[in-house]
């Protein structure tokens, strides 16, 4: 029976123990002064039975006494439920079901405020001024387009300066002569040595017959000065006949399909010499 006891004091709840607590001490208080009344109402009973007469000034003092005990012992009790409900009871919890479609609040920027025996918020970094952004960078100028070559106007067909002949000496000059009165020349040689070209061939052969004849008693050469004027070229013929001495008569050249022949009035010249007609 003690140990069910036991368990159902246990299972109870602090405040439900302290409760029975002070319910027994009220109890023991109430039984010790009615013990107390009693024991003395007993004893003043003997004492009075012994002297055979009841005071009443000491049943007043026991009465008086035995109710200053119950008030002091009832003011116990009531100030210490009070104090056990008091340190039992415990503020209501509220409990706040969030919504799961509902959002956070955001929290706000206001500063938190502070706590006592709190570090006190560093102070605030003074922001640097905003740098302005670089200016935007220029577009690049366009590159213009190449200058047009202008047409060069068709350039006029420039004359060609006819090349100057050439100056021969006297040695060539001798040679080309000596070529017209071989006997053994081409006649396509010899009209391409003369003015005249073919119809100058009747003159020059009857020239170098009679040369042939003459032997080494006539003689013949080109000698300076040389001159050029123009087109045509000037030298002087030495003819040597023994027993008559030297004779010197002028003698050219013209510049003709890029040679130089001798002229028609050189080969009458030479003609006459060897007593030939000259071709009109």
């Amino acid at each position: 029976m003690s140990s069910v006891r036991r368990g159902w004091n246990l299972l109870r709840t602090p405040h439900e123990r302290n409760r029975s607590s002070l319910s027994r001490i009220r109890k023991g208080y109430a039984n010790n002064s009615l013990v107390e009344h009693v024991s003395l109402s007993e004893d003043e009973m003997r004492s009075q039975e012994k002297s055979g007469s009841m005071s009443v000034v000491t049943v007043a003092v026991a009465a008086g006494v035995s109710a200053v005990v119950s008030a002091i012992v009832v003011s116990i009790g009531v100030v210490g439920m009070v104090l056990l409900d008091r340190g039992n009871t415990a503020p209501p919890q509220t409990i706040v079901a969030a919504f799961p479609s509902q959002a956070p609040a955001a929290p706000t920027s206001a500063a938190p405020s502070a706590r006592p025996g709190a570090a006190a918020p560093p102070a605030a970094v003074q922001s640097a001024p905003p740098v302005a952004p670089p200016p935007a960078a220029a577009p690049a100028p366009a590159v213009p387009p190449p200058p047009a070559v202008a047409e060069e106007p068709p350039a006029a067909e420039e004359t060609v300066a006819p090349q100057a002949p050439p100056v021969l000496s006297e040695g060539q000059l001798a040679g080309k002569l000596q070529l017209l009165l071989d006997p053994g020349t081409a006649p396509e040689i010899k009209a391409g040595e003369l003015e005249a070209g073919e119809a100058g061939l009747g003159m020059i052969g009857p020239v170098a017959d009679a040369l042939a004849l003459a032997g080494p008693a006539y003689s013949w050469t080109v000698v300076g000065p040389v001159s050029v004027d123009g087109d045509l070229l000037t030298a002087q013929l030495k003819t040597s006949l023994v027993g008559f001495g030297d004779r010197f008569q002028p003698i050219t050249w013209i510049w003709l399909d890029g040679n130089w022949k001798l002229t028609n009035e050189s080969g009458c010249a030479l003609a006459a010499m060897a007593m030939v007609p000259c071709p009109a």
